[in-house]
């Protein structure tokens, strides 16, 4: 796999990244990738009669107004340590001394730690 640095003076429009899958040392899947764009792959064979085409795999999303008050992290990766109902009660994210520490609330979580 390549890498190019988002930084590097490029001026082309050629992929940011590149890569494939292989089989015996042979390609399978072809890989390319834009920062901008997303991530897209590209069966090497299908069937002789089939047109391959480039598939996406992953698409790029703007950052959310608000990014600044979530450490500039993506929408999706805020989302990690959102409580939901469907957790098991023992599962330690549902800690009184994990949660209000994560809070920036020390005194009441060293507390909740010490019991």
């Amino acid at each position: 796999m390549e890498y190019f640095s988002k930084f590097s003076k490029k001026h082309d429009n050629s992929p940011d990244v590149v890569g494939s899958i292989t089989r015996n040392k042979k390609p399978v899947i072809n890989l390319r990738g834009f920062w901008e764009k997303g991530l897209e792959s590209f069966q090497q064979y299908i069937a002789p009669n089939l047109k391959a085409e480039w598939t996406l795999l992953w698409d790029y999303r703007p950052m959310s107004k608000d990014r600044e008050d979530y450490y500039y992290f993506s929408e999706y990766v805020a989302q990690f340590n959102e409580l939901e109902s469907c957790i098991a009660p023992t599962d330690s994210k549902l800690r009184p001394d994990i949660r209000n520490l994560e809070n920036d609330k020390i005194k009441i979580g060293n507390t909740h730690k010490r019991r």
